[in-house]
């Protein structure tokens, strides 16, 4: 909310308004945030499935993935990435399309 002064420079900010607008804790002491900052809201891990037959590309994209801070869920063939799919609720999953086990028509079904 802005509100002006009632002075005599054509309705300019009093200083006191400025202070008062740079403070970044209310009234309670609690935090608040400033116009125009970002808000940072907690969400629960989601699980990444990894699939690929190959260990140190599954151990390659852990490294990578696991400072997200989300739930990482190995498969080493199609078979297990599709076992996976029924017992979890993935959100991502990052698939080789270039395994021996998975056929193209079970990728595209």
């Amino acid at each position: 909310m802005v509100s002006f002064s009632p002075c005599s420079g054509g309705g300019a900010r009093s200083a006191t308004h400025r202070e008062r607008s740079s403070r970044t804790a209310d009234r309670g002491g609690r935090r608040r945030r400033r116009r125009g900052d970002a808000i940072a809201v907690e969400q629960p891990p989601v699980e990444i499935l990894m699939v690929d037959d190959r260990p140190e590309n599954l151990l390659a994209l852990e490294a990578i993935l696991e400072p997200l801070g989300q739930t990482l869920i190995r498969a080493g063939s199609g078979d297990d990435a599709l076992r996976t799919l029924l017992r979890h609720d993935v959100a991502v999953i990052l698939l080789d399309v270039q395994m021996p086990v998975l056929s193209d028509s079970r990728r595209r079904d």
